[in-house]
């Protein structure tokens, strides 16, 4: 198995913060993001850790998410807050950005002072991030995708620390340590383009062109180094 802690650690050691908030939704990459954070924090003890949970309310089982995250929490000893946050779309917006931006807003009041927000965006997102904004007819700083670590709009520094491990590879991370985590049904939903691509096109391109995402990959951190030069 990958060493996706190792990865971790170097990611965030280099980057000089000793205070993370975790965003958690009970997923297996916020699970795997929590657990290695907890390693971090077991392995330096000046390290000071806090996980969030925004519910949503958008599915029946939101509840039992949330309280599925609070145990987990609980159980390893991990500071948590949750916060409830309702969903208005005004015409032509999309659900996964207003859930986003309301996800965000909730989550920079519940964040440890000074920290930055760790999110487990991985290489299979970023490769979905691609295709989606290709068909948007993004340019050259769209296509770049999303970056190691960034500023939003509202001040938070976010820092995705295992995007560039894939989701196979924080799946056998679970499976290898035990970790429960919770199956978002809306994952299925193919009238969500990302999920059309997860669950359909990219499984198909990877079994044809052995590496396929991983090579997307190279190419948006060759956009990026090309953006900032």
């Amino acid at each position: 198995m990958k060493d996706i802690y190792q990865t971790f650690k170097n990611n965030l050691l280099e980057k000089g913060f000793t205070q993370y908030t975790v965003a958690l939704s009970g997923g297996v990459d916020s699970v795997v993001l929590l657990h290695l954070a907890k390693r971090l924090h077991d392995e330096f003890n000046h390290i000071e850790l806090k996980a969030v949970h925004v519910n949503h309310g958008l599915s029946d089982n939101a509840s039992d998410w949330q309280a599925f995250c609070e145990n987990l929490c609980q159980s390893w000893n991990i500071p948590f807050e949750a916060s409830e946050v309702s969903l208005h779309l005004s015409p032509r917006q999309s659900l996964e950005a207003v859930a986003r931006d309301a996800r965000y807003q909730a989550i920079k009041y519940s964040m440890l002072q000074n920290s930055c927000l760790l999110v487990g965006q991985h290489l299979d997102d970023q490769v979905e991030t691609f295709f989606i904004r290709l068909k948007r007819g993004a340019g050259l700083l769209g296509l770049g995708a999303i970056k190691h670590e960034s500023v939003n709009d509202m001040g938070i520094t976010v820092v995705r620390p295992l995007l560039a491990v894939s989701r196979n590879d924080i799946e056998h991370y679970a499976t290898h340590f035990a970790l429960e985590h919770i199956s978002d049904e809306s994952n299925a939903d193919d009238k969500f383009d990302r999920n059309y691509l997860r669950n359909h096109v990219l499984p198909q391109l990877n079994a044809r062109f052995e590496g396929f995402s991983r090579t997307v990959y190279r190419v948006t951190q060759l956009l990026q180094s090309q953006q900032r030069l």
